[in-house]
């Protein structure tokens, strides 16, 4: 793929336009700047946001507040395996908390915390933060437990940002060890609830009592002290700091590694494209940051370095360095592979974020993935002392932060067996890919655990989970084969367990052995084809390789591989699945453009113009995505109507009225719509 002077990618993305600027407060009081228009798709994240709220609502206990607690990169003082879940009766002011894992020896307390906002403040706990101990957990058979009633503290004013577990007796700032955190759509949900909890605890004696619900202190202060919370705004902010905060680092900021432009990705041909000095190549003029990367991997293979396991206890040690290399997922359709983690029984990893699906790592939430990036990815030093080398995101900017992300691209998956390709190749590639009959010809098998082409099992209802696929088995176009002389270790995928079993990690030498239990997150399969390489370890470069993977012996002999009965498919199967891949993506890319196209209708001309700029990209990924195909270039006809949209809608670029820039996008859009039916017999919902 080609880099990109626009936004590109297939997932509703569309062009910053740094025009018609906003004012409006951040967290510390200071007045910023923020763009009217943004990549994120406000609609989007409400409308996902309202599915995820309906679900809520009648599927679970709507007045529970269920937070995950777990190892966190940024906040434990010490790395535990330990684990637990905290749940918050809202209605009742009662709370359980169950932890297993702990040192049997040690009390241990759990704390609420509310993060005060100001300057030097954090999402860490800090002096001058409100910080209530609830009491201390109790020894059972399984672990420990604490059963208790918030009516023991005064909570007035009080929200909830953090619940702790920390040694008993001890500074849960300096010695907390579990830590979890409301996501955004809970605060949003409770906030959104205050008068419901209200209306709930109107004494029976007084029905027509009035005033704020028991425990009205976890209205969010973060999102609005108003009834509506303004996620527009919330994703403006969160736009800006992924694209421009430094974090008090070395100058990357989130956008250094998912460029805009890129499809929220990084690969080979993208990075020869960068000058010299950008921040992505600072370990290559900053001497202190020398061993932050492996450039030689990151240049040729487009990996990162990652220290998932732990960093280094002597940083300008090398060999003390139990590293991973890894490629750079992009984050659209997020809200379609998350794991729910307010479900009542969900423990870390809550999101499952991330190749190993451990939210780099810690609790696995998407916040959780930002906090543990900046540590990773922006210190001054590999010291990485927080307030010298970085300073960790604020609650407010985390909470922005993953509006933002969750507002780009899909926001939920399509049917794929309705879905009727006119090309019979196409077609035949679907039938394969949903094939999982035994013994019967062209049985892909794909579906089981990419349900739909996206990222969640399809023969359990268990969501996104891991799994082991013999990916680093592989010896071709891998770190350790390109670069020897750096003994990259096996990546052990999920956990901090050593692993040294070959049939999971091949090993070059002792000293190479993995860490973790050689699993990986499913992906989403609809946005591939226009953002490889593929697999955590890059070891695919065409959507076509990544299909080729699974017919072989490191996929068959695989611990999924063995228990479905493995994958033997013809080389023409191979292409034709890779084909419909293809297709769903380029269907992906025109839906994406259309609805930048029509937010564009309802925009200024200035606006309007990079709102469209970004509908020309997708367009261009489209063509591309079905020019490139091995099995033959696909749809030529549905192409050339991609074309004619693109020529309208560069008119309506240069049109100087909304009247006659509107006629020319809805051209364009019936271009596109010709395009698509070209292609399929009825477009997913989804896609559409």
């Amino acid at each position: 793929m080609k880099a990109r002077l626009l936004v590109t990618c297939g997932a509703a993305l569309l062009a910053v336009a740094l025009v018609s600027q906003l004012p409006i407060n951040d967290e510390d009081g200071v007045t910023e700047t923020l763009a009217e228009s943004t990549i994120g798709d406000v609609e989007a994240l409400k409308a996902q946001y309202e599915r995820w709220a309906k679900n809520r609502s009648e599927n679970g206990d709507s007045k529970t507040l269920a937070i995950g607690l777990g190892y966190s990169k940024a906040l434990s003082a010490a790395f535990t395996r330990a684990r637990g879940l905290a749940r918050i009766d809202l209605l009742e002011g009662s709370v359980s908390v169950e932890v297993s894992g702990l040192d049997g020896d040690q009390a241990y307390d759990v704390w609420l915390i509310d993060n005060r906002p100001g300057a030097g403040h954090s999402v860490a706990p800090e002096p001058g933060d409100d910080m209530r101990r609830l009491g201390t957990l109790t020894p059972t058979d399984e672990g420990a437990e604490l059963s208790t009633s918030l009516a023991q503290l005064d909570l007035q004013g009080f929200e909830i940002d953090l619940v702790a577990v920390g040694p008993g007796g001890q500074d849960v700032e300096r010695a907390g060890l579990l830590f979890g955190s409301p996501t955004l759509f809970q605060k949003l949900f409770h906030h959104d609830r205050g008068g419901w909890y209200a209306s709930l605890s109107r004494p029976a004696s007084d029905p027509e009592a009035t005033g704020p619900a028991p425990l009205d202190f976890l209205v969010p202060r973060a999102l609005a002290q108003t009834a509506e919370v303004d996620l527009a705004t919330l994703i403006r902010r969160g736009e800006r700091l992924f694209f421009q905060e430094t974090f008090g680092g070395n100058g990357r900021t989130c956008g250094t590694c998912h460029p805009a432009e890129n499809n929220l990705t990084i690969d080979p041909a993208f990075i020869a494209t960068l000058p010299a000095n950008d921040p992505l190549f600072v370990a290559e003029f900053n001497p202190a940051l020398k061993a932050l990367e492996r450039p030689k991997l990151m240049r040729e293979l487009g990996l990162i370095l990652e220290n998932l396991d732990g960093f280094p206890l002597d940083p300008t040690n090398p060999e003390d360095d139990m590293f991973t290399m890894r490629g750079v997922p992009h984050t659209l359709a997020l809200p379609t592979s998350l794991e729910p983690s307010d479900d009542g029984t969900s423990i870390p990893p809550n999101q499952r974020t991330g190749w190993s699906g451990d939210g780099a790592p810690g609790s696995g939430t998407l916040r959780e993935f930002a906090t543990g990036a900046v540590i990773q990815h922006f210190p001054r030093s590999l010291k990485r002392v927080r307030n010298v080398d970085f300073v960790l995101p604020t609650e407010r900017q985390l909470l922005a932060m993953e509006a933002f992300q969750l507002s780009l691209g899909r926001q939920a998956d399509i049917d794929l067996a309705v879905v009727e390709f006119l090309d019979d190749r196409v077609e035949n590639g679907k039938v394969v890919f949903l094939n999982q009959t035994p013994n019967t010809p062209g049985m892909g098998q794909c579906n089981r655990c990419h349900g739909d082409a996206g990222a969640n099992i399809s023969f359990a209802d268990l969501g996104n989970r891991n799994f082991n696929t013999g990916v680093e088995q592989l010896t071709d176009r891998t770190a350790r084969q390109v670069a020897p002389d750096l003994l990259v270790p096996c990546d052990g995928g999920f956990g901090r367990e050593k692993n040294d079993d070959p049939a999971i990690c091949s090993r070059v030498s002792i000293e190479l052995f993995g860490i973790g239990d050689g699993t990986f997150n499913t992906p989403s399969l609809i946005e591939a084809a226009d953002t490889p390489p593929f697999f955590h370890n890059n070891s695919a470069a065409t959507i076509e390789d990544a299909v080729l993977f699974y017919n072989g012996p490191e996929f068959n002999d695989s611990g999924i591989g063995q228990a479905i009965g493995g994958i033997r498919l013809t080389t023409t199967e191979i292409l034709e699945v890779a084909a419909m891949l293809r297709v769903l993506n380029a269907l992906e890319n025109i839906g994406a453009a259309i609805a930048s196209e029509k937010r564009a209708v309802a925009s200024s001309i200035l606006v309007g113009r990079g709102l469209l700029r970004a509908a020309i990209a997708e367009n261009r990924d489209a063509i591309e995505v079905l020019r490139d195909s091995v099995l033959g270039r696909l749809h030529p006809d549905a192409r050339d109507s991609l074309r004619l949209a693109t020529l309208r809608l560069r008119e309506a670029i240069l049109a100087t009225n909304s009247d006659a820039r509107n006629r020319l996008i809805l051209d364009a859009i019936a271009n596109q719509d010709s395009a698509r039916h070209d292609m399929v017999l009825m477009v997913p919902g989804p896609l559409g």
